[in-house]
């Protein structure tokens, strides 16, 4: 019996991550206020835990099962710890409006708006004919997300997840980008243009202009009936 209790342990081994200690320093801080601003008065795994949890995570190539087997928390707390982080991660996210705002202010002439397939091992539904989260264009089962990028290349925005079969430019049309950035790119006309399309009295002093336009029918063809 001991020999088979052995024989189904899992083999732990150490992997350093990626991501650097000063951004997970700062991923503790955010979740320490996140829960005391919902008051949360204790939790059982510490913060630091869960914010290693939630890179690692986010790096890729590490399930809910094998980070839950490999720091001894249950599988469904392990996937409440990596959800509840990057819920708050996405919270400190700018929304898409302060992005083209400050692109504006920044004075950029472009942005690059483009579509990313995010792969995904496995589907949690069932495989019919119809296979919204499978993209024919990848070949392969995923999500499509919206990103925008500075003219440099830099990372400033990301849209929610699609279904892997969303087209890019149907995706942008879900998220109305194009529509909330022509909102801060529309600049109103200068007054003398106004004026001078307006056709106000003030300017038009002067000028004498005709009674009937294209606009206006010509009442001189009503004639009356004779009597």
């Amino acid at each position: 019996m001991d020999t088979a209790a052995e024989a189904s342990a899992p083999l732990v081994y150490g992997l350093a991550l990626k991501t650097p200690a000063g951004t997970v320093d700062r991923i503790v801080g955010a979740l320490v206020r996140y829960h005391r601003r919902i008051g949360s008065r204790w939790q059982l795994h510490g913060f630091p835990l869960q914010a290693v949890l939630t890179c690692a995570f986010l790096e890729g190539g590490h399930t809910y099962r094998s980070l839950a087997e490999g720091n001894g928390v249950p599988k469904s707390t392990c996937c409440n710890l990596i959800q509840e982080g990057i819920k708050v991660l996405a919270r400190r996210a700018l929304p898409l409006t302060e992005v083209v705002r400050l692109a504006v202010k920044a004075g950029w002439d472009h942005l690059i708006v483009d579509g990313v397939n995010i792969p995904t091992e496995r589907v949690n539904g069932r495989i019919g004919r119809k296979q919204p989260w499978y993209s024919g264009k990848h070949k392969r089962h995923g999500g499509s997300g919206t990103t925008i990028a500075a003219p440099d290349g830099e990372l400033l925005w990301v849209s929610g997840l699609l279904p892997g079969r969303t087209v890019d430019i149907r995706a942008a049309r879900r998220f109305r980008i194009a529509d909330k950035v022509l909102a801060h790119l529309v600049r109103p006309k200068p007054p003398c243009a106004a004026s001078a399309n307006e056709r106000t009295p003030s300017s038009s002093a002067g000028k004498s202009w005709p009674a009937t336009s294209a606009a206006t029918p010509d009442r001189s063809r009503w004639s009356s009936r004779p009597s």
